[in-house]
């Protein structure tokens, strides 16, 4: 079950990759040795730039919190970090800082970022798209086996030529890896579509468990409907600016992307001098 505030240290992992580009690396969450304990400290978001003797680690401590954050926070994080071999640290917050925050951060060399959501962009005329996925709506298989001796076994199992039992799931994932790589550019949405699949029958043996015979299957298919189907995914906007002097690093409409085992965001990111750009950025 995802811990209270995921969603935001999701989304700063997905703008720090955008801002860091090829050159680095970026964790979410991430996990640093304490070089005094020897323990394993967690942290929300790490950017590691460089490498070797030129390697930059910049931590980041993210606060999903209706109220600002106040100065213990800022010296928790100091406390924490200190012996992590952490060259910068940043503390993004939802609902901004406290005067007493942002004077300690500023003395400690920490950076204080807010990401604060936006009603709308003049840029981006709609708050919503709609993405089209393939639905598998029936999964049926056949497999059986030109022996006569096989239709009176009682209770057959298939398994591979090494003794690997195929189970329902292994067939379900096959299915879903041929909904997946099908070509639907033809197909419209809201109809059902039935296809046929043949699978190689080579390595498959239909195993007698009472007798320990094994049989060479003949026949192995498929029979699976697929349907596309519409669904609408929710744009949101907002701003990411440094909370000591509110200039601004990137304004962002962003959607969530969940397919296909699939899981990141859609950024459609306005930068300082108003150029825009369009990523697609994979969680952790």
């Amino acid at each position: 079950m995802p811990r209270n505030g995921r969603d935001l240290e999701i989304l700063v992992n997905a703008l720090e990759k955008y801002l860091s580009g090829k050159d680095g690396i970026v964790e979410s969450p991430s996990y640093l040795k304490d070089r005094i304990t020897g323990e394993s400290r967690e942290l929300d978001v790490l950017v590691t730039l460089g490498t070797g003797h030129r390697e930059t680690k910049i931590a980041f401590e993210c606060k999903d919190w209706n109220r600002k954050v106040d100065s213990p926070v800022v010296e928790g994080f100091i406390t924490k970090i200190k012996d992590l071999n952490i060259n910068k640290a940043v503390i993004v917050a939802s609902g901004g800082f406290a005067a007493t925050a942002l004077k300690k951060a500023q003395f400690n060399g920490i950076s204080c970022l807010d990401l604060e959501e936006a009603e709308r962009f003049d840029w981006i005329l709609t708050d919503k798209f709609i993405k089209v996925c393939r639905k598998l709506v029936t999964n049926r298989w056949t497999i059986n086996s030109n022996v006569d001796r096989v239709e009176k076994i009682t209770n057959p199992v298939v398994i591979d030529d090494s003794g690997i039992q195929i189970t329902k799931e292994i067939l379900g994932n096959n299915a879903l890896e041929i909904v997946r790589d099908l070509d639907v550019k033809d197909m419209e949405t809201g109809k059902t579509y039935a296809i046929k699949v043949n699978f190689p029958v080579e390595n498959l043996l239909i195993h007698d468990p009472e007798s320990g015979e094994n049989f060479p299957v003949s026949i192995c298919q498929a029979f699976l409907e697929i349907e596309l189907v519409e669904e609408e995914v929710p744009i949101k906007f907002t701003k990411y600016s440094d909370a000591s002097d509110g200039a601004n690093i990137l304004t962002t409409a962003f959607s969530e992307l969940m397919f296909d085992g699939f899981s990141g965001h859609l950024l459609i990111v306005e930068s300082e001098d108003g150029s825009k750009d369009v990523v697609i950025t994979r969680n952790n």
